[in-house]
């Protein structure tokens, strides 16, 4: 998910990371393990060098809404270093 959200310049959503292809099945099982299930991904850039990420993670399977991924959109960009 980092990965896909560093590429893109854009928060990916995972309903299920126990089940979701787009997660490596060692995670999966982690997540699992941890009961996480629904997350969100934002990435957080300096200027145009990408400098981490901003993950939450759900205990319930879930996606997180438009108002929930873009209220941490504006979150992260204030964080950003200019």
């Amino acid at each position: 998910m980092a990965a896909q959200a560093m590429v893109t310049e854009k928060p990916v959503v995972v309903d299920d990371v126990t089940s979701a292809d787009l997660i490596m099945p060692q995670t999966r099982k982690i997540a699992a393990a941890n009961g996480f299930h629904g997350a969100v991904v934002v990435p957080l850039f300096d200027c145009d060098r990408f400098v981490g990420i901003l993950a939450l993670f759900d205990d319930d399977i879930r996606i997180f809404t438009e108002d929930e991924t873009s209220i941490l959109v504006d979150m992260v960009a204030r964080l950003r270093w200019h």
